[in-house]
């Protein structure tokens, strides 16, 4: 109660209240003035000082109570508003946390396994899977500052090298999932190489200044139409990804329907 007094602006509850009190004093001097005569009487100046002090003393205290209350409620009604703003930005918050990965602020697996499978069928689309080479490695010889720095390298790096509507996810400790709306088997694997080639790139240095070499290996599958089973899709993929793997460091693998386009694109 105390902090609610704090803020009561009673200079304006004063003079509100001041000005209630000298309209009820009118008002009854007036009304005095208008009646007495008529039932035959004569408004002195005991009748004035009667108008003006029981005008006073019922008006004054019943308004200042009023006018008090009134800023009460006020304060009250604020203090909710206030705590619905609060309460709203925290559900926000939750609902992000919900569907995203606290180090590299990508979608978590959940989440995107919810939105795949929102997707259109008969719009088909591309699925990746990409994972950092020797990741344990990156940890070990640098520390775990380096390690989730070179998370959120890459997935920085994903986001930038991505369409917008692509949806980017951080799946595991050194895995991430990438599917965009397409069925261009040539555009899938331009794609796949760019972000290969956009991670090795990359300009992580350790604590000691020195260079920390990154790179992924990627596994893909384009579907002109998708299977309702999206699982289906990201097994096929993650086929892909181990022969990317068993083939080397910065690799990129389709899927055995896309084998083709490896002869057909200069890596």
């Amino acid at each position: 109660m105390q902090g609610t007094a704090r803020t009561i602006a009673w200079h304006r509850i004063t003079l509100h209240c001041v000005l209630i009190v000298l309209a009820s004093i009118g008002g009854s001097v007036l009304a005095a003035l208008t009646i007495v005569p008529l039932l035959g009487g004569s408004f002195d100046g005991n009748g004035l000082l009667m108008c003006v002090v029981c005008a006073f003393l019922v008006s004054a205290p019943a308004s200042f109570h009023h006018l008090v209350q009134k800023e009460r409620l006020r304060i009250a009604h604020d203090a909710v508003h206030a705590l619905n703003r609060q309460l709203a930005a925290a559900n926000r918050e939750l609902a992000e946390r919900a569907t995203r990965d606290g180090l590299s602020q990508l979608l978590n697996r959940t989440e995107f396994h919810r939105q795949l499978g929102l997707q259109p069928e008969a719009a088909g689309g591309a699925l990746y899977i990409v994972d950092i080479d020797d990741f344990k490695s990156v940890n070990d010889r640098n520390g775990h500052l380096v390690g989730d720095g070179a998370i959120r390298a890459v997935a920085n790096c994903l986001t930038e090298a991505l369409p917008r509507e692509a949806l980017i996810a951080r799946t595991g400790g050194d895995e991430f999932c990438v599917f965009i709306q397409s069925a261009d088997m040539l555009e899938g694997w331009r794609l796949a190489r760019k972000m290969a080639d956009d991670v090795a790139a990359l300009p992580l240095r350790n604590g000691a200044g020195a260079a920390v070499p990154l790179s992924v290996c990627i596994g893909y599958v384009v579907l002109p139409t998708l299977p309702a089973d999206r699982e289906e899709l990201i097994d096929r993929a993650d086929r892909a990804l181990y022969r990317a793997k068993a083939a080397g460091r910065g690799r990129v693998a389709p899927g055995r329907e896309d084998a083709t386009v490896t002869q057909t694109v200069s890596v």
